[in-house]
């Protein structure tokens, strides 16, 4: 018995059979029935009931994969340790986040961590939530910052922030001039649809809000002449800052500085939220724990501080 062992049980008790659990390990289904046969031959014991291409746990099988991820767990803070004993120091926290947000992480977040706790470091990841939560699963990451759109099975997610979806205008747009100010609104409001005669940043399906932002137009049957497409919000509120157009983008807490935010007034039910997110199958370290922690603290008092 070795440690794949246990991983490959897992996977087809998390997907409920050998196909998924085949494509997520990288392997052939052959190889993986292969592989789930010689295990209970060896263990002379049945882990999975099956019904067609369906696999259930066995009350065996339970506390196999139960037992499993402890031992998995066990195995991961192993190779962390002897990694360092190798490096001659202390691994590093690895932290993905979405780029958006590095103004805010590196202003507030991290600061704020690492004064706290001075003796841990960190490593750093930015890019998509769906890149980021791979890496995650991949053990790649220690932790993630993403919006979860579709929350996967081998994660646990602690919610963070909620970010409404907004349109992001120059610093001087008429847009801002005629906008409104609304009694505990953080952004001011935009009413008509004026700014649909603008020329329009546009991010492409690639990234989160770009999907958000089509199927808001698709519900419009409307949509602004685009003069630039680009894949991220970083590049997006750079064409904006520079007067190249208005963008919908998430509300992130420090993306504001050098453009407007403006609430639309049909677009109030658009928005994601924010989640630090760390995988099942490990024991979080002490360090990815406090680490988690943090964040939930920073984002509640961002949260706090908008009022909404």
């Amino acid at each position: 018995m070795n440690v794949r062992d246990y991983e490959y049980i897992i996977a087809v008790s998390m997907y409920g059979g050998i196909g998924k659990a085949s494509e997520h390990l990288g392997i052939t289904p052959g190889a993986l029935s292969k592989y789930v046969n010689r295990i209970e031959d060896e263990l002379q014991i049945r882990l999975f009931d099956r019904d067609g291409n369906k696999l259930t746990l066995t009350a065996f099988g339970q506390r196999y994969v139960s037992i499993g991820k402890e031992i998995l767990a066990m195995d991961n803070l192993l190779m962390n340790d002897m990694k360092n004993v190798r490096e001659g120091g202390k691994a590093s926290i690895r932290v993905g986040i979405p780029r958006g947000l590095t103004n805010y992480v590196m202003e507030t977040l991290f600061p704020s961590f690492l004064e706290q706790y001075p003796e841990e470091s960190l490593f750093l990841e930015r890019g998509g939530s769906k890149d980021m939560s791979d890496l995650l699963e991949d053990g790649k990451l220690d932790v993630a910052l993403v919006f979860a759109g579709e929350m996967r099975q081998s994660l646990n997610y602690r919610k963070l922030m909620y970010m409404p979806a907004v349109l992001a205008v120059p610093m001087e747009s008429d847009l801002f001039r005629s906008s409104e100010k609304k009694e505990g609104s953080r952004y001011r409001v935009t009413t008509n649809d004026q700014w649909l005669d603008e020329p329009y940043i546009e991010t492409t399906n690639v990234s989160i809000q770009g999907i958000m932002a089509h199927e808001y137009f698709a519900g419009k049957n409307r949509m602004p002449k685009t003069r630039l497409c680009v894949g991220d919000s970083v590049t997006a509120l750079a064409a904006v800052e520079n007067g190249l157009g208005n963008s919908i983008v998430l509300a992130g807490p420090g993306q504001d500085r050098m453009v407007r935010f403006l609430k639309v007034s049909d677009m109030a039910d658009l928005g994601l939220t924010l989640y630090a997110a760390t995988r099942k199958k490990d024991y979080l370290a002490d360090g990815v724990r406090k680490f988690v922690l943090t964040a939930v603290r920073c984002f509640e008092e961002e949260s706090a501080s908008v009022g909404e």
